[in-house]
């Protein structure tokens, strides 16, 4: 095998194993986001908001936006909220901080 061709396979290794460190540490980012979700999700329930759909609009390929749709229900009403991030490695974790700091707005689900 000559050296140019040992050095591009070398070049194509280390690049999968970039990769796959890569594809790793936003699989381990998007565990803890998913687990802090879940815990603000269960505070909601505390305080009466039972959410029952959680509904992903966005392209999951390419930097397109991402909108998540929450739908729930209270003692007295159904309610929606939503939330957009610019990118799937946000789009838990945002969620999640927001519910956490009260700062998502919920709204009367007209379509319930």
């Amino acid at each position: 095998m000559s050296d140019e061709k040992k050095e591009k396979q070398r070049r194509g290794s280390a690049r999968r194993v970039r990769e796959d460190r890569d594809a790793e540490r936003a699989l381990i980012q998007t565990g803890r986001a998913w687990q802090s979700l879940v815990g603000a999700l269960s505070r909601l329930s505390k305080d009466g908001v039972d959410v029952h759909r959680i509904t992903v609009k966005g392209a999951w390929h390419g930097h397109d936006e991402f909108l998540i749709i929450l739908a729930a229900e209270t003692e007295n009403e159904a309610i929606v909220a939503f939330h957009r991030a610019d990118d799937a490695g946000t789009l838990w974790a945002g969620l999640a901080s927001r519910i956490r700091n009260g700062n998502l707005k919920w709204r009367t689900d007209e379509y319930a």
